[in-house]
């Protein structure tokens, strides 16, 4: 995203291919909450999309969340989905994105995601795991 002579413009690559419309609302979320800072002459590019670390990269991927996840499709579904893999698959989005929009509805106290199928991981899914014995040396 960048402004150029008082011109906002979206680019899009080719090579983004199932993402497009991810990278469409991330860009759109850069115009309408950092437009300022791209007048001033900053510029955002796609390859950060899902940097954590950076605070408008965060705030854009928000916004795409909140704009390509209706709140209800959570809601209705959460309950059913066997994993958040399959509910990205049946909402359409990326799993990433979805789990930044459950994570944000949380906060909003709009999913009590204790009643849900939690998607947290069993800490001790390592528990019982044993190295195997390789010999580094053969390679």
């Amino acid at each position: 995203y960048r402004v150029i002579l008082k011109n906002r413009f979206i680019f899009i690559p080719n090579n983004v291919g199932s993402l497009k419309k991810t990278v469409l609302a991330h860009e759109l979320g850069h115009d309408q909450l950092h437009r300022q800072e791209c007048i001033k002459g900053a510029s955002f590019h796609e390859s950060r999309i899902f940097n954590p670390t950076n605070i408008y990269e965060m705030q854009a991927n928000i916004f795409a969340a909140h704009l390509l996840i209706p709140d209800e499709d959570i809601i209705s579904m959460i309950k059913y989905a066997q994993s958040d893999r399959e509910l990205a698959y049946e909402i359409g989005v990326d799993l990433n994105l979805l789990n930044l929009k459950i994570s944000e509805m949380a906060k909003m106290n709009l999913l009590d995601i204790n009643q849900q199928n939690s998607f947290v991981p069993d800490s001790t899914f390592l528990k019982d795991y044993k190295p195997l014995d390789d010999d580094w040396n053969d390679i």
